[in-house]
């Protein structure tokens, strides 16, 4: 089974538009590494729910990956901040920046195939 990664990102007050790109590069990026990106707009849809559900909806497919990648603008945003404070308490792996996607992967692989 992939494991999945959830893509963290500041989506309050920012064009739908330009969260949908961010998050579509940042799942080509996931997915290039061999993993299965769960993006919080494909978990919670209806652009009419409440922030409470969204954020709701997004703490639980987050704690259904295996790590974390935020995104640019993060440390600004409170849905991040609480993305990341639910990923730190179960012990999601949290990437910052797509470089650590790489390291994950060999991580990923070690643990799948341990060297003798």
């Amino acid at each position: 089974m992939k494991n999945r990664i959830y893509i963290s990102l500041p989506i309050s007050g920012r064009d739908i538009e330009d969260v949908e790109s961010a998050i579509k590069s940042a799942a080509a990026q996931i997915e290039k590494h061999g993993f299965k990106a769960v993006s919080p707009l494909e978990v919670s849809p209806d652009p009419e729910s409440s922030y409470a559900v969204h954020i709701g909806r997004g703490i639980t497919a987050l704690l259904e990956c295996d790590a974390v990648l935020v995104l640019p603008g993060w440390v600004e945003s409170k849905g991040c901040n609480l993305e990341m404070e639910a990923a730190r308490i179960y012990g999601k792996k949290i990437l910052v920046n797509y470089e650590m996607l790489g390291h994950y992967e060999k991580e990923v692989e070690d643990e799948r195939h341990p060297k003798s």
